[in-house]
Formats: structure tokens, sequence, C-alpha cells
């Protein structure tokens, strides 16, 4: 078992390797394995870059994050330009149909729900729309509700009742 000193430099050092991160924007306590990133980074992606560096250290208990996303300079984009990217950018996907996701934008912060059929539907369209500039924070509210297939339902059917 690492002591907390060891996984702390194990940490810094996977953000080190990690080439989307300016790891020395990022700060790193570690108590009783439960490793905390503080600290300002340029994007979403970036804060979600970090978060799977430390996610592949061997020996962390559990995560929190204090980090903040702040764009560099003036991005120049209110939330209604960044709701506007965001569903261009769920239409240009081939992961979900038109109207599927709905999106709410508030100070940067991005909120997906609707229903999807598919995890990885629900995967691209959280994707499609954290890299897009201006997105400091994505909360997934989609629901995953698959359709019954034939092999399902075709019992119940038959069945006597």
């Amino acid at each position: 078992m690492k002591t907390d000193s060891q996984l702390k430099y194990d940490v810094i050092a996977a953000l080190n390797w990690e080439l989307s991160v300016d790891a020395s924007k990022i700060d790193v306590e570690v108590k009783h394995g439960i490793v905390t990133l503080g600290g300002h980074v340029d994007s979403y992606t970036e804060k979600l870059s970090a978060v799977r560096a430390v996610q592949r250290v061997s020996g962390v208990k559990a995560l929190a994050f204090e980090m903040d996303a702040k764009l560099f300079g003036s991005s120049g984009r209110n939330d209604a330009d960044i709701a506007r990217s965001a569903q261009d950018a769920l239409q240009w996907t081939t992961y979900v149909t038109k109207n599927q996701v709905q999106v709410v934008v508030q100070g940067g912060h991005v909120t997906l729900s609707g229903e999807l059929d598919w995890e990885w539907q629900r995967q691209g369209a959280v994707s499609a729309v954290g890299h897009l500039i201006g997105v400091v924070n994505v909360n997934d509210q989609i629901v995953i509700k698959p359709k019954p297939s034939c092999g399902v339902v075709k019992p119940d059917i038959e069945a006597p009742h």
C-alpha cells in the first residue's frame, strides 16, 4: 500500500505526462488515499483529462476535484452562443437524432437531458458538447431507455392470460 506522499508523487507524475493538461495549474492533495485536485484549468476538456489521468494511478481510493475551468482571456461566447453550438454539435453527430437531447446552458454550464436507447449515444452526446469553447462543465442527465426487442416482447404476447 502506498503512502500519501508516494501517491501524491505518482499523481503529479501522471498529470505531468498528460499532454493535454498544464499540471502547473493543478494543486494536488492526498489524505488517506483520497486525492483532491484544485486550481484553475483552461477548459472543461483539460479538467476531464486531468481526472482521467488521476483515475489511472494505482492506489487512488477516491477522487475529489475542486478545479474551475476558466477560459483564458475572453472567449466572447455567451450562453446563447454555447447553446447554439451545442445543438449544432448534437445535430452533426450520428449518435443522436434531432430533438432526442435537450440542452440548457447557464454560466457556461451545459445540462443535457432526454432519453436515448444506448450508452454509446449518451457518451457521444456528452463528448460532442464537452469540447466546445466556452463550456465549463457538462451535467449529464440523459436517461437510457432501451427499446424492447422482439425476443423479449413475443413471449409476453403469446402467453395465455
